[in-house]
């Protein structure tokens, strides 16, 4: 367990949000025995005292640092930092950009040298002199796994604790011109290069000072799936310490609960005798704080909430697919592939795409503007079918588990709708062509399928055996 979660949890019980916060927030009050109390019922807290986030720091073995400076008249400042403890980020790749008026890292550093950068302000990088002043005091607030809700974070494996720097608003701006140095990739503008180190989509955020942050992993529970049935809710676990836990259904009514009585990976299983209500939500808590959650609106949940997956009627799945539109997994596309190779690319590579991340769908007779027009018995027959689990077959390598669904397109007599679920790939990288010799590999970014190179295909491969490695080790732990 990271230190900076561990320490604070010796010092007293601590908060759902928090757990190198106890004795932060404590700090911070005149009544420790007060401040113990609320922080018991907290999920986040400010004016904690930067000193307590450094201690605790200090002990961590190995850290994932990214930063990135850039330089003025004034010399070196640090623009952004990214401190995270436990596994890599999911899209960890080591980096190592420098440009006449920019550097950007990824490296993984250690507790006691981070520490010395926070404590003096400023920090040797690259044989650069960079400063970073900071404000006393830090917020921090607890984030469920794989929580993406904030533009500058990538999404982390586990539940954590979000610790934000706050930087004197006499930090300045970024160089304006490109990046461009022999040895290192170009980039149209410093933000742009910021939200590749993060592995973010940029999406028009700019660089406000907010990329300042410490990550604690909690790695004593976490939801990895849950599946929605007709009749039941099931929810998968893992944790090093889900022995005392529980697993809620909760929501505007009273749900039910189980208890967990065993540190191994568990699945359990809630009725749903009426389907999933309005305003549900799964938590994994333990004593009076959290540890890990999802929350369910049905049945649109699939593309917010990572890991649910819904299972319902066709019609009603083609209601979802299209009203929520284009995204990370749905595309839409008039018609069936054409017999050219081009045509057959389009739609491959996204099937692709979706095998390399979370999975997804392609929704054929849907018109961009999300108009569902329908294909004709002929377009959509069994030979059709037949054809498109064949181009599959041939055009993705390795092939990944995929279903193919019709369902008649509501409100248009006669026409159909082809859903092709591409599950997420056990064996990635996957990569769309016909013969190794023409192979790209894809991932799907917002609502398109982009190509990529050789080194965020190996980020993609070490980044799931990273994600595997670590499962088994706790199971052996178990």
């Amino acid at each position: 367990m990271p230190t900076v979660l561990r320490r604070l949890r010796s010092r007293g019980r601590s908060a759902g949000t928090h757990n190198a916060c106890q004795a932060a927030a404590s700090a911070a009050t005149s009544s420790p025995r007060r401040a113990g109390c609320n922080t018991r019922r907290m999920t986040s807290a400010f004016n904690v005292p930067l000193a307590s986030l450094i201690g605790d720091l200090e002990a961590e073995k190995r850290l994932c640092v990214r930063l990135a400076a850039t330089r003025s008249d004034a010399g070196w400042t640090l623009r952004l930092l990214e401190v995270t403890t436990g596994e890599r980020p999911i899209n960890w790749t080591a980096r190592r950009w420098e440009y006449p008026d920019a550097v950007l890292v990824a490296s993984v550093k250690s507790g006691a040298q981070v520490a010395r950068w926070l404590r003096a302000g400023k920090a040797r990088i690259l044989g650069r002199s960079v400063s970073f002043p900071l404000t006393d005091t830090v917020s921090w607030d607890r984030r469920e796994s794989h929580w993406s809700g904030g533009v500058a974070y990538a999404p982390l494996p586990w539940p954590s604790v979000c610790w934000q720097l706050p930087r004197p608003s006499t930090a300045g701006q970024g160089p304006q011109d490109v990046l461009v140095a022999e040895g290192s990739p170009s980039f149209v503008s410093f933000d742009v290069a910021a939200a590749s180190l993060l592995g973010v989509e940029l999406s028009g955020w700019s660089m406000s000072g907010r990329e300042f942050i410490v990550r604690c992993q909690d790695d004593r529970g976490r939801v990895t799936r849950i599946r929605i049935g007709h009749t039941e809710l099931r929810v998968h676990m893992e944790g090093r310490a889900l022995r005392g836990a529980v697993v809620e259904l909760a929501g505007n009514q009273p749900g039910p609960v189980h208890r967990l009585t065993s540190n191994h990976p568990r699945a359990i299983s809630f009725p749903l005798p009426s389907g999933v209500l309005d305003g549900s939500w799964v938590l994994l808590r333990k004593g009076d704080e959290w540890l890990d959650r999802r929350f369910l609106t049905w049945p649109y949940a699939q593309q917010q909430q990572p890991g649910v997956e819904i299972e319902v009627e066709p019609t009603t799945r083609l209601d979802a697919l299209v009203g929520r539109g284009e995204g990370p997994t749905t595309e839409y596309k008039l018609q069936m592939p054409a017999d050219d190779d081009e045509s057959k690319r389009k739609v491959m590579k996204t099937v692709a795409a979706f095998a390399n991340g979370d999975g997804g769908s392609i929704i054929f007779g849907v018109s961009d503007e999300l108009e569902v027009v329908g294909l004709s018995p002929d377009e959509c027959g069994g030979r059709a079918r037949d054809r498109l689990a064949l181009l599959v077959n041939s055009w993705v390598a390795p092939v990944p588990r995929f279903a193919i669904d019709v369902v008649e397109a509501p409100d248009v007599d006669g026409r159909w709708v082809v859903i092709l679920s591409v599950e997420r790939g056990d064996h990635p990288p996957y990569a769309a062509g016909t013969q190794p010799t023409n192979y790209v590999y894809y991932v799907r970014r917002a609502g398109n399928s982009i190509p990529i190179g050789p080194s965020e295909v190996a980020a993609l491969i070490r980044g799931r055996l990273a994600a595997e490695q670590a499962s088994h080790a706790q199971a052996r732990l178990r």
